[in-house]
């Protein structure tokens, strides 16, 4: 998205909600900030594919994000083609325990959700234990979730400079 849509949308946003919805959100634990990779042996190749593009060109090592869930201050990207994918806008961070959280989130489909427009709201469980990353989708709009297995990533490296959510 231009970086002008994207500052007239923030000033459309910051006229149309109250005082209270300008407040920050909470931020993602740190402990999950980055990129994450499938835990198998072909997230392992994409990880290495992409620290060698990185060193070389880090805009273009951006196509090896693809399949990737980067986790930064305040959302969750699902790196799809392009830079497409489930954008999920943190709203609410709840510990669950050591490494556990639940995190109520605004879904935007292919890009950040607008916050002038209604946008799906997500409810997500994040585990982290022994350096793996479980994290499943538990509900979508107050409905469970159910027929999307969790996946195991594992830490690929920090979420790039040039990366903006």
């Amino acid at each position: 998205m231009p970086p002008v849509r994207l500052l007239a949308l923030a000033a459309a946003a910051c006229a149309a909600l109250p005082a209270q919805a300008l407040m920050p959100p909470p931020p993602m634990p740190k402990a999950l900030h980055g990129v994450w990779m499938t835990d198998n042996p072909a997230g392992r190749s994409q990880c290495n594919q992409y620290k060698a593009a990185h060193k070389k060109d880090p805009g273009e090592a951006m196509t090896h994000l693809v399949g990737s869930e980067v986790i930064v201050r305040f959302g969750h990207h699902s790196y799809a083609e392009y830079g497409e994918g489930n954008f999920y806008t943190v709203r609410v961070v709840n510990p669950l325990g050591k490494g556990k959280w639940r995190v109520v989130a605004q879904l935007g489909l292919d890009g950040p959700p607008d916050p002038t427009e209604p946008a799906a709201r997500a409810v997500i469980h994040y585990a982290l234990n022994g350096g793996k990353l479980v994290w499943k989708l538990e509900e979508l709009n107050g409905k469970p979730v159910g027929s999307r297995p969790a996946r195991r990533y594992f830490r690929c490296a920090d979420v790039p400079a040039a990366y903006r959510m």
